[in-house]
């Protein structure tokens, strides 16, 4: 078209392309997680802040960087999170570990950043201080699918994974973390085989009823 060799309708107009899988698999260990924390806390209390925030409230950087004091309750222990990526709130109950993320900080007024940047970049600098970290524990070496990376995304990623290996429902880690679909948290089900045991036991269980009720039956007949 470009060369003027054809003229009309593009005949690739209407023709989807197919999705990569980029749904990341990848998640840290508890071990590993306290190892990010404490190396980012030695480069910068203030991205170690924010890390520790994204791991134990499920929270995306750009949530963490738009939460102002109004939207902190100290008195009911939850932070509501207003400008989230599909567009509805959704609260984030304050933890041990996230009540030591808010003490750590200076109180401001209402439509004040709980975190403030310095001029410059403040993803860019986080990355960079985020890049450092990992190169430093060697997370990603010899690992070339994105997939199997660790990102900044990551510490969300391990929110969601840990709630469902202790074993809370997938509906519920959805509502928490603001997935838009259901689908989108079904990527965690592998994580919880004992939540899909659980669920053929409860079935089971009938088999108990139903024979019991047979002999019920029979002794009647007799």
């Amino acid at each position: 078209m470009v060369w003027r060799l054809w003229s009309g309708e593009n005949p690739c107009k209407g023709v989807a392309f197919p999705s990569p899988n980029n749904a990341r698999q990848r998640f840290l260990s508890p071990e590993e997680a306290a190892q990010v924390l404490e190396s980012l806390r030695r480069r910068s209390e203030q991205v170690a802040r924010i890390a520790a925030l994204s791991l134990y409230g499920g929270l995306r950087l750009g949530e963490v960087l738009g939460l102002t004091w109004s939207n902190v309750d100290l008195t009911n222990g939850i932070i509501f999170v207003q400008d989230s990526k599909n567009k509805e709130s959704r609260p984030i109950f304050t933890t041990e570990p996230i009540k030591q993320v808010l003490a750590e900080l200076t109180p401001g007024a209402p439509a004040d950043p709980l975190f403030k940047t310095t001029a410059g970049n403040p993803v860019q600098q986080l990355s960079k201080s985020f890049s450092l970290t990992v190169k430093e524990l060697k997370l990603n070496e010899g690992i070339s699918d994105r997939r199997e990376r660790v990102s900044f995304h990551t510490l969300r990623h391990t929110c969601a994974s840990w709630a469902v290996m202790a074993g809370v429902p997938l509906y519920l880690v959805s509502k928490a973390l603001g997935h838009k679909t259901l689908t989108m948290t079904a990527r965690y089900s592998h994580l919880s085989p004992d939540s899909h045991r659980a669920a053929f036991e409860a079935v089971a269980q009938n088999s108990k009823m139903i024979g019991a009720l047979h002999q019920v039956v029979n002794i009647e007949k007799e």
